[in-house]
């Protein structure tokens, strides 16, 4: 399933994308406006590429966590080549929540204001991820640096 949406409030707006695939999920949000559909079109394109190449080598696929942790960087980089085309100098940047979900575990990698939940009846429990009280850092993003 493959989406895209327009986020409006009082602390963001600008454009969400995501793609959610049986058993690897990515929701990233831009960051800067003028780049921001284009951006999170292009980080869930490349995760999902990403995790579709990358976990074909057992090493990655055996640990879970670095087969994330390379796919994250996968897209970062991504996100930061972007910045040599003339349309994208003010950056590609983005924030945004990918998941791994395994028979028994899952494994999740947030980056910037993104924030995982566990929703039940009875509330909600934020299981990973920035909240409005923490304190954030702007810098926190895809895209921003070459090797982050």
């Amino acid at each position: 399933m493959d989406w895209t949406t327009v986020v409006s409030s009082n602390a963001d707006s600008g454009f969400a994308h995501g793609n959610i695939a049986e058993d690897f999920f990515s929701i990233v949000h831009g960051t800067v406006f003028t780049t921001a559909p284009t951006a999170a079109k292009l980080a869930v394109d490349t995760s999902l590429w990403g995790y579709e190449q990358i976990r074909r080598r057992k090493y990655y696929f055996l640990d879970r966590k670095k087969l994330l942790k390379r796919i994250l960087r996968t897209t970062n980089i991504a996100l930061f080549q972007k910045k040599k085309e003339s349309n994208f100098k003010s950056g590609a940047y983005v924030e945004g929540v990918f998941c791994n979900v395994g028979t028994r575990a899952a494994w999740v990698g947030c980056i910037g204001k993104g924030s995982m939940y566990e929703l039940r009846t009875n509330g909600e429990r934020r299981i990973f991820g920035f909240i409005n009280e923490e304190t954030h850092n702007e810098q926190d993003a895809l895209g921003r640096g070459r090797y982050s």
